[in-house]
């Protein structure tokens, strides 16, 4: 019997030279920054009107209210319920206009287990604590004055707390660690310079803190994108956000009632 030989032929039909459309990732590092600039800039927008719709209105034997300002905490809670959904939203025709990913890949709505997320939370509670001590050894001030100020301002303890532990941390990881971060490391971008940019950007909208506060925020956004793609998963990076901001509304409660 004669041998048989086997020839291999290239797939054409499947080559990677073939004209057939590839499926699109997130989009890219310019378009993602346009598209998170212009919702940071529409909620900016949103906080200024709220604002002065607010000192607009007048008190019931009609005298003008003081002139509100962003930290006053009932603004504050105000603007984060009405913005909150302006950016889901505003994240999600982005999305649906790239025909790419669909939202739960694009954004990393995957499931983690709780031990993962404790431990990266724990993780950023140790790095706040060192960050007191340091503040403290520089002879700052427990809590910012803006804190302090929503705090007292506040129409509804238990609204500036749904507004800065739920629903403010939603917003921001679905922006920050979800879609932009998602579009920075679609590029030619290294994971480290995806993750400092966009706790750069980050850092930036928190411009009621001052530089030592905003440096430590910054950090805080290297270690959460690092846990959103270590984990693969949105989820984490909420959680330590919800948790940070938990602890800054329990000690300052803690710090008002044993001042006042």
């Amino acid at each position: 019997m004669g041998r048989t030989f086997l020839i291999q032929v290239p797939d054409l039909m499947h080559s990677n030279d073939s004209n057939e459309p590839r499926e699109k990732g997130p989009w890219g590092f310019w378009a993602t920054l346009l598209f998170g600039a212009g919702i940071l800039l529409i909620t900016f927008l949103f906080t200024i009107s709220l604002t002065a719709f607010y000192t607009a209105d007048f008190t019931a034997d009609g005298a003008k209210r003081e002139p509100a300002t962003y930290f006053d905490g009932t603004v504050l809670t105000l603007s984060i319920f009405v913005s909150v959904p302006v950016i889901l939203g505003c994240i999600g025709l982005c999305i649906y206009f790239r025909k790419g990913p669909p939202i739960r890949q694009y954004i990393g709505f995957n499931s983690v287990d709780i031990g993962t997320v404790l431990r990266w939370t724990g993780l950023i509670l140790l790095f706040l604590a060192a960050a007191e001590l340091l503040s403290q050894a520089m002879g700052r001030q427990l809590l910012p004055d803006f804190v302090l100020e929503t705090y007292k301002t506040a129409v509804s303890s238990a609204l500036l707390l749904a507004a800065v532990v739920i629903a403010a941390p939603l917003a921001e990881e679905i922006l920050f660690r979800g879609f932009i971060l998602a579009g920075f490391r679609s590029d030619t971008l290294s994971d480290g310079a995806a993750v400092s940019l966009s706790a750069l950007l980050w850092a930036a909208n928190h411009f009621q803190y001052d530089l030592f506060e905003m440096i430590l925020v910054f950090l805080q956004g290297v270690i959460m994108g690092f846990a959103k793609i270590k984990t693969e998963s949105v989820y984490t990076p909420l959680a330590m956000h919800a948790s940070v901001n938990l602890l800054t509304f329990v000690v300052t409660a803690i710090y008002l009632g044993s001042d006042g």
